[in-house]
């Protein structure tokens, strides 16, 4: 699943190129990024009805060997950007 991207550049840091895309905080984005980090069909469910703490909770608490640290952080960033 590709992920839409509302900004994305690419720099050139010491001849290594980098891309970075950031995504809008959006439920979908929020859900997209949820499917491309793996994360269990519970957790989707929570993105969907949307309860931030309780998905903000559960994503903390998931270890390293199960949730990658950059989706980990990913995720709880879009949550707290989309909360009200």
């Amino acid at each position: 699943m590709a992920l839409a991207p509302s900004a994305r550049a690419t720099l050139n840091a010491d001849q290594l190129p980098i891309e970075i895309t950031v995504l809008d905080p959006t439920l979908t984005g929020l859900q997209a990024l949820a499917a491309q980090c793996n994360l269990t069909t519970d957790l989707i469910l929570q993105v969907a009805t949307f309860d931030p703490v309780g998905f903000t909770t559960e994503v903390e608490a998931l270890s390293e060997d199960v949730l990658p640290m950059g989706c980990q952080a990913d995720l709880i960033a879009m949550a707290e950007a989309i909360e009200p």
